[in-house]
């Protein structure tokens, strides 16, 4: 069964790529600072495949299709009293 794409998958890949990076800039950073790490190797496990190869489950994808909804509809007045201010 095709994954449907929700609003939050778009240009995931790009988005990955961008936090890919910037992960393994602050290893590198982490690395070279921390005393106690002997090896600068890249440690495997650690390196994130895009998210168009991960595995989503109906239940997740149900999941963001109730959340892009209730982001269309706005704010659920009925829980206004629960509402503290």
């Amino acid at each position: 069964k095709p994954v449907e794409e929700v609003k939050y998958m778009k240009n995931g890949a790009e988005e990955e790529q961008k936090i890919a990076a910037r992960n393994q800039e602050n290893l590198e950073k982490s690395a070279s600072s921390n005393v106690r790490l002997k090896t600068n190797k890249e440690i495997p496990g650690l390196v994130h495949q895009p998210r168009a190869n991960m595995h989503i489950s109906e239940s997740q994808q149900e999941f963001f299709r109730m959340l892009d909804e209730k982001i269309e509809k706005g704010r659920d007045y009925c829980s206004e009293e629960e509402d503290i201010t």
